[in-house]
């Protein structure tokens, strides 16, 4: 924890209001369904995956990881949610919820081996009358009906990027960013290496820490990774790894002011527009041609009055431009996209403080 460090404070730049929430909090319900059609539907289905994931189970080496389990994809009936809380819990853990089109939630849930079981368990319990409640709904009414499908998860179930960026092709070879859950004292480091060994990819140099989760870089194909559902038990999510806008940064001042140039020429402020940013940084450089059409010096402020708005280079202080690129990120997301771009550029945003 940072000790001797001044605090911001931000008087006079704020008022007090009541909080007042616009939702009620997530309260699902599901309507009752026909028990032994349902509960069969559902327990035929969670027979076939578990055979189908036990059929590749035997055919890999032992897993990489020590929690053993299966994916699996949980979709609700449409404009029906899933009760979250119900699929993360000793038995289940609970990765991601998405709303489709139709308006059906898939969660993707790990089922450890050792709790296979649980999920069986209560669809019998489900299908039994005998287990139910006062009310006379049948005994975990409020998970099972809500189900309308659960079926084991594929790799695109881990992809949170871009779905035209998935790649059509299974064999082909491209980086990926693996998202690994730190997990116990497994080291995830460890893991992608083992696992990069294990399929026959190639992995990065580079890696990235989140709070409990790391991100590295593994050149594979679908084919290849589609192993890791049985080897890992730690994979959180797929991306396809970015490739970095070194290109202008590295190249000649003249140039890129010729790229700056074009992008201003294309950006255009949209009109009626209500929306800011605040960015509390180390200074926005408003003088810069791209940043100042969205910045100004009248919109930015610093704690000390004394300090300048922004770094500059400035012999013997130490230059920091984190707020500027802030700024370009919060006015044009992916920079290399826009700048390779012939299209006109929309911004959004007021004023970037």
């Amino acid at each position: 924890m940072a000790s001797g460090k001044r605090h911001i404070t931000l008087d006079g730049f704020s008022t007090v209001e009541n909080f007042a929430s616009k939702s009620t909090g997530r309260t699902p319900k599901a309507p009752l369904r026909d028990r032994e059609r349902h509960g069969q539907h559902l327990t035929d289905q969670y027979e076939v995956l578990v055979n189908a994931y036990q059929e590749k189970r035997d055919q890999v080496e032992q897993p990489i990881t020590e929690d053993l389990g299966i994916y699996v994809n949980i979709e609700s009936f449409p404009e029906v949610q899933l009760p979250l809380d119900s699929l993360d819990t000793h038995d289940f853990k609970l990765y991601s919820c998405i709303t489709t089109d139709d308006e059906r939630e898939v969660a993707l849930v790990f089922i450890p081996e050792a709790r296979r079981l649980s999920f069986q368990r209560k669809l019998e319990q489900y299908l039994d009358p005998e287990k139910d409640s006062d009310k006379g709904f049948p005994r975990n009414h409020t998970l099972l009906a809500s189900i309308a499908d659960i079926r084991l998860a594929e790799l695109r179930s881990f992809w949170t990027d871009n779905p035209e960026k998935f790649p059509e092709n299974n064999q082909q070879v491209i980086w990926w960013e693996l998202w690994l859950k730190r997990r116990g004292n497994e080291e995830p480091l460890q893991i992608a290496q083992a696992l990069a060994e294990r399929i026959g990819a190639q992995l990065g140099n580079t890696s990235q820490y989140y709070f409990d989760s790391a991100v590295v870089l593994i050149r594979a194909s679908i084919t290849q990774l589609e192993q890791a559902l049985e080897l890992i038990s730690n994979l959180e999510e797929l991306r396809r790894a970015k490739e970095t806008p070194d290109v202008f940064i590295h190249s000649f001042p003249i140039d890129q002011r010729q790229w700056a140039e074009d992008l201003a020429d294309r950006v255009q402020l949209q009109d009626g527009i209500s929306t800011s940013v605040c960015i509390l940084d180390a200074g926005v450089n408003y003088h810069h041609p791209i940043l100042s059409l969205a910045n100004h010096q009248d919109f930015s402020e610093s704690w000390n009055p004394a300090w300048p708005h922004f770094d500059a280079y400035n012999p013997p202080a130490p230059f920091n431009d984190h707020g500027s690129r802030q700024a370009g990120l919060a006015m044009f997301g992916d920079i290399q996209q826009v700048v390779l771009s012939d299209n006109f550029v929309p911004v959004n945003h007021l004023r970037n403080l």
